[in-house]
């Protein structure tokens, strides 16, 4: 219970032992005669108070009574809006834990993708490097300069190509004759390459014509 609260409370108790305590007062007042002012009673007679005696009691009881139920009623008021409030407050309050508790699950959700994520990309990196660490990077120098001499091979007769191409592969040259067999006529290469004996040597050429990768203009 807040500060605000017991206060009110202790002080409409206040105000109603006040009450209670003050008509006690009163009705003891009313039931003794002050000295002199009652008369003896007779037979056939009737005691009375007099007349401003009962007027002033009844003239000082009436506005005091209606100001103190007035103030217990305006305290009854403020209690029932503070009692309001807190259950408002409660329900707000129930209401962001609920928010935050979803908040936290959604963040332990988006905490386990990543690691899943991660642990995915790892791989996918690795496996980029590798092709990467494959690749055949050829300049735009060089392309022009295989070009004009795959224009060359593309006129000569086939089988004597195939040896001009065999020598370059075994004088550790693999890499350029697959270059000049890349920018050959498709035609004039798959001839070329038939002509060649070693077909383990015509695989390998293959494989690194595959890997060739142009890099772009500046």
């Amino acid at each position: 219970m807040s500060g605000k609260k017991r206060i009110i409370i202790l002080a409409v108790l206040g105000i109603g032992s006040f009450a209670a305590s003050f008509g006690l007062s009163v009705t003891l007042h009313k039931s003794e005669a002050p000295a002199g002012a009652v008369q003896a009673s007779q037979p056939g007679e009737t005691s009375v108070l007099p007349p401003e005696l009962i007027a002033g009691t009844v003239g000082e009881l009436g506005p005091r009574a209606q100001q103190t139920e007035s103030l217990v009623q305006e305290l009854r008021f403020k209690i029932d809006e503070y009692n309001r409030r807190d259950r408002q407050l409660l329900e707000r309050e129930r209401r962001l834990e609920m928010t935050q508790e979803i908040l936290e699950q959604q963040i332990r959700e988006i905490e386990r993708l990543q690691i899943q994520l991660a642990a995915a990309i790892g791989p996918l990196k690795d496996a980029k490097a590798a092709l990467e660490s494959t690749r055949i990077n050829i300049t735009r120098q060089e392309e022009e300069k295989f070009r004009e001499m795959a224009a060359k091979y593309d006129v000569m007769d086939a089988t004597e190509a195939s040896l001009t191409i065999t020598a370059m592969c075994e004088t550790e040259q693999i890499f350029d004759a697959a270059k000049l067999l890349l920018y050959m006529s498709e035609r004039q290469s798959a001839k070329l390459m038939a002509a060649m004996p070693d077909k383990t040597l015509v695989a390998e050429l293959t494989d690194l014509m595959m890997r060739v990768v142009e890099q772009p203009a500046n």
